[in-house]
């Protein structure tokens, strides 16, 4: 009887072992070449900006509040727009509603806020401000020389291996509103473009389309454009002239007069 029930028990912990192995097995991912398989952390790239020198406070003649920034991806590109809620960019938000203040100081201008919303900037505020600054960020990303082939893989029968260059084009805007109106006084763009390698491996489909995972790239999309960032906000800066926005300003008080505020 005691061995009876040893070997129902032996057979019970191998079944076990043997189930344990198998949701390992199953839970095993694709990624990039060289890997060990699993899926490994994201990369969160880390966005910053300092401003390289300063003018006095106030010599900018001009308040702005900066609001939330846009995100937009060309429809015609499948797949980037991905990138806006990838994890490897869940600090870029931040860093833009930080940055730009910032930006905004070092020219001399005043900032008021951070307000939520525009909805939610209160009217007494609004008298103190002239402009309502939005940021602006597109990306849009092509495929070069790319090649992809099924071959056999110890673990799955087949995947597929793909290879090339992925280009990066894409355009950092801000535009200032007239605070009260909304009327669109000026706008300046800075283009950005950069480019890197993948290879990778994603799952084999017998029959149907070859659908690529850009979450085996979204690490070096993001590390490229951490890259970029600093140099981007670093021309906006430049561009943000002070005597020119001096110039918008009448311009928008004189709107404004026109329609009454």
């Amino acid at each position: 009887m005691t061995s009876n029930k040893s070997n129902r028990l032996l057979m019970v912990l191998a079944a076990f072992f043997l189930a344990v192995a198998a949701f390992g097995f199953a839970t095993e991912g694709f990624s990039k070449e060289g890997s060990s398989q699993k899926e490994a952390a994201p990369y969160v790239a880390n966005f910053s900006y300092t401003p390289d020198s300063r003018k006095a406070p106030g010599s900018g003649g001009a308040t702005v509040t900066v609001g939330g920034p846009v995100y937009a991806s060309p429809t015609n590109i499948v797949q980037v727009a991905d990138w806006r809620t990838s994890p490897q960019f869940a600090r870029l938000t931040e860093a833009l509603k930080g940055d730009l203040p910032e930006m905004l100081v070092a020219r001399g201008f005043g900032v008021r806020g951070p307000f939520d919303s525009y909805d939610l900037i209160p009217y007494p505020e609004k008298k103190q401000i002239d402009f309502y600054l939005t940021p602006v960020l597109e990306i849009s990303a092509t495929w070069k020389d790319t090649a992809v082939k099924a071959e056999s893989s110890g673990s799955s029968g087949k995947v597929y291996h793909g290879t090339g260059t992925i280009a990066v084009n894409g355009t950092l805007t801000i535009k200032l509103q007239e605070i009260m109106t909304r009327e669109l006084m000026w706008t300046k763009s800075v283009p950005f473009e950069y480019s890197f390698p993948y290879d990778v491996r994603f799952p084999y489909y017998e029959t149907g389309s070859r659908p690529f995972d850009m979450g085996l790239v979204m690490d070096d999309l993001a590390k490229g454009l951490e890259q970029q960032y600093p140099k981007a906000m670093g021309t906006l800066s430049g561009l943000l002239d002070p005597e020119e926005i001096r110039v918008v300003k009448r311009q928008a008080q004189e709107l404004k007069g026109k329609k009454g505020y």
